[in-house]
Parts: structure tokens; sequence; C-alpha cells
């Protein structure tokens, strides 16, 4: 079986694991939770996406240059610009982009009003959904990940009490699927640590008339 085979049978387990819990967070959020198809303030900001998210963007971009090449290409072309525009701001630390924390810290504050390049300006959609990260899979209602409790949107559950919240939390485990995919995929790609879905999608290639984007060497 082959690196795309494996990883994409590793991966469907995984985001089915995520995908069910989510749905029983939302379900039992009920009307608390206000997100929906449109409603875009999580998709402005960059954050860090695993290699396997990034496996992921990579591959349903290459599936959507095939059945729609101009909105891909348009999702290349903002990835592009957002690296472009974002790399200036990255240090020189040995073990990554950041050398500090706190320069971390500033690079996510700095471009905090960024849009993500998956976000369709016209629409306030994602473009690449079907797609999308774990982070994203699991923003919204409240969370447990790993044993970390994931606050909810600030825009839903707005009216409700401390012990809704909690009772509309639901629990994911899935280290043990998810871990080893990451490893798998960082070792086939042969980048490592965390990205951002600017930097991942710019490193996929894409015919486009502005030229290849720079490829994601470094890690977030």
């Amino acid at each position: 079986m082959g690196i795309d085979a494996s990883l994409k049978t590793g991966d469907r387990r995984l985001l089915a694991l995520v995908d069910a819990a989510a749905g029983r967070a939302r379900a039992a959020a009920g009307a608390h939770l206000v997100c929906r198809s449109g409603c875009s303030p999580c998709c402005f900001g960059p954050f860090a996406i695993t290699r396997l998210d990034a496996w992921r963007l990579q591959d349903g971009l290459r599936r959507l240059d095939e059945t729609e090449p101009e909105r891909a290409a348009a999702v290349h072309r903002r990835a592009a610009a957002a690296v472009t525009r974002q790399t200036p701001a990255f240090g020189a630390g040995p073990a990554g982009i950041f050398a500090t924390e706190a320069e971390e810290k500033r690079f996510y504050e700095t471009f905090a009003s960024d849009p993500c390049p998956a976000l369709d300006p016209d629409s306030g959609a994602c473009t690449v959904y079907p797609w999308r990260p774990v982070a994203c899979r699991t923003h919204g209602p409240p969370m447990r990940i790993g044993g970390d409790d994931r606050p909810p949107c600030p825009l839903c559950f707005k009216e409700a009490s401390p012990e809704e919240v909690e009772a509309a939390r639901q629990t994911i485990e899935a280290g043990d699927v998810e871990d080893p995919l990451i490893d798998q995929a960082e070792r086939e790609t042969g980048r490592r640590g965390m990205t951002t879905v600017a930097f991942a999608i710019a490193a996929a290639p894409a015919d486009r008339d502005e030229g290849q984007a720079p490829r994601d060497d470094r890690s977030v």
C-alpha cells in the first residue's frame, strides 16, 4: 500500500472518530451553538496544524484542482500572498521558525486579522471543508481533547450556565490513531513539526500564472 493510500485509510478512521464526537457535541449543544456556513470569525488569524492536516489539505486541493480548478487556483493565490506577507515575521530559531515563545506569540497577534486562504471571500464558506484540519472540525462546542478542556466558540453558549457548557462537552481520545499518522506524514513528506494552513497550501504544487509558491521548509 502506497503512502497516499495508507494515509488515506488511517485518516478516514481518524476523521470518523473526530467527526462523530463533534457531532455528539453539536447535538448536545442544541440552540447554544450558532456556528453555521458563512459564519467565519474563527477563520481569521493563523493557527498551528499538524503535518497530517497539511497532507490532507494538499491532497484535497489536488482533487479540487481536478474538479474546480478556478477555485483551487484562488486558494493557492491567497496562500502564496499570505506566505509572502508573513515570512518576514519568522525568526531564525534552530528548532523551527520561532526562536522564542514570545516571538511565536507576536506572530499570531500580528496576523490575527489575516483571513484563512481557504476562506471564500464571497460566500464566507470554507473552500476545502471536506479536508479541513482537526482543529476546525472540533471548534464551536466545548470539547475535551487529549485531557485538555477546550472552551466553546465565544459566539456560542452566551446565555448558558457553566453547568450547561459542561453537560454539552464531549471527549475525543484519538491520540493512539492520530499520533502514528502524524509520524507517518512527517516521515514520508520529510517535513516535521507544526505548520499553518497558509504554509501547507503554499507548499502544494499548483499550475498558476504566478508560478510556484514558496516551499514549506520550516515549522511553526
